[in-house]
């Protein structure tokens, strides 16, 4: 009999603390809720730009000096450096197959 009420005591103050952890914890939530519900004021930014419209396009153009650039070279196609006569009369042998 004596286990039964211990266990029963044990059950029911278990369920207590338990019972007032979540009423802590439910008015808590409640409290993140409500806060995440608030309206938040409207920002405004700081670094906003004057409207374009009106403005000349030259505003919007580089102002440094154009860049020049030159086409890079060809390279030089030299398919037989060594001039090896095998690897020439190959060569003339492909060229004169395909009409070149």
């Amino acid at each position: 009999m004596k286990i039964k009420r211990g266990i029963t005591l044990m059950a029911v103050t278990c369920f207590l603390l338990s019972g007032a952890a979540g009423a802590a914890d439910l008015k808590r939530a409640k409290g993140t809720v409500d806060n995440i519900r608030q309206a938040e004021p409207p920002k405004v930014s700081t670094t906003t730009k004057p409207s374009p419209v009106g403005q000349p396009i030259s505003d919007y153009k580089p102002k440094g000096p154009s860049v020049h650039a030159k086409e890079p070279p060809k390279p030089a196609r030299n398919l037989n450096p060594q001039n090896d006569p095998q690897v020439q009369k190959g060569y003339n042998k492909h060229q004169k197959a395909h009409g070149r």
